[in-house]
């Protein structure tokens, strides 16, 4: 699909200029990420750029970035730092929440005086030596259909800021995921867009009734444009799932996932550092059960010692304040008093 709507928007709106000025701003970043890699993407489907190109090229603030080179500053001084090099030039979007989040906890346990190894896979993604003793990290972004909704949502802000993109919380959000078929709902969805007469005539309705609802395939979330004059709101349903129900099945699809990966039998003692960022939804039904004095129960199966989840920004460290969840297991007491979990 040699015209895809949402690729024409994306080479429209990067801007290869900011990305050339920010890599000589960064040391660490321009390093790890030559220029020609951030090109190799252009013609990539689905998403037709480099996911650190493109916020690279968009974002108009920098605490992200001087934040993003202080990690790569200390990861890629760790033993095994080259073991990464195929997530540097991957051209999957999602592929930015995943090593940011190896990066945080490696930063995590490095603050604490640890000795810190990037693994080889198939294995966890750190080992952690903590005096005498040591234990893996296998890191885990959350991402499912998530990690396309926050594409969407980056390119919606910069086509008009007044658009929204939202969905049913503590529901699943289903996108399609293979390539081609992504490619497709993509083409469909942002193709009404590369004419401006389209959005302008939304923005138009909105002055008399908003929000006005826009075309989305399959209705797989709801995407609609604001109006200026609060008094022309018409409420509509927001509604949500049952949190209890969708919690429970998180945590079990969480743990089923990685029973298995990474040869986690295999290294032990361990632990699973989980970051939800990319599900808003969650941190709420977590603070719902707190404020009532409760704790999600979770099994962590034969092959986990442990699980941390966290909803960890993009410009901090994961801590006590953004943990949800902490489950440390008999096989991790032996290095509880050596590390902060």
């Amino acid at each position: 699909m040699n015209s895809a709507a949402h690729k024409k928007l994306i080479h429209n709106y990067l801007n290869w200029e900011d990305v050339e000025k920010r890599l000589d701003s960064y040391e660490f970043i321009k390093a790890v990420y030559p220029i020609k890699d951030l090109l190799c993407c252009s013609e990539t489907a689905p998403y037709y750029c480099h996911y650190l190109a493109w916020r690279l090229g968009t974002w108009k603030r920098d605490e992200f970035f001087e934040f993003f080179n202080d990690l790569l500053k200390i990861g890629v001084k760790l033993e095994g730092w080259e073991n990464n090099k195929n997530l540097l030039k991957s051209c999957d979007y999602d592929v930015f929440w995943g090593l940011l989040w190896q990066l945080q906890v490696a930063k995590f346990f490095c603050d604490q005086g640890h000795t810190v190894t990037w693994m080889n896979s198939p294995a966890p993604d750190l080992r952690v030596t903590a005096g005498e003793s040591y234990f893996f990290v296998e890191c885990y972004t959350y991402r499912k259909s998530f990690r396309i909704l926050s594409f969407i949502e980056e390119l919606f802000l910069k086509i008009d800021p007044r658009i929204r993109v939202d969905y049913r919380a503590c529901t699943k959000l289903s996108i399609p995921d293979d390539k081609n078929g992504l490619n497709r709902f993509l083409d469909e969805l942002f193709r009404p867009y590369i004419k401006p007469e389209f959005l302008r005539e939304k923005i138009r309705e909105s002055k008399t009734c908003q929000p006005v609802e826009l075309p989305v395939p399959d209705a797989a979330f709801h995407l609609y444009v604001e109006g200026d004059d609060p008094s022309k709101y018409v409420p509509s349903c927001n509604a949500t799932g049952g949190p209890d129900l969708y919690l429970k099945n998180v945590l079990h699809e969480l743990i089923k996932n990685k029973q298995n990966s990474n040869k986690l039998s295999k290294h032990h003692p361990n632990i699973l550092a989980v970051n939800c960022i990319l599900q808003h939804d969650l941190e709420w039904v977590f603070d719902e059960h707190q404020a009532v004095g409760e704790q999600p129960s979770i099994d962590l199966g034969k092959n986990l010692d442990g699980v941390l989840v966290f909803r960890c920004g993009i410009n901090e460290l994961p801590s006590p304040r953004n943990c949800l969840l902490r489950r440390i297991g008999p096989a991790l007491e032996a290095v509880r008093g050596h590390v902060d979990f």
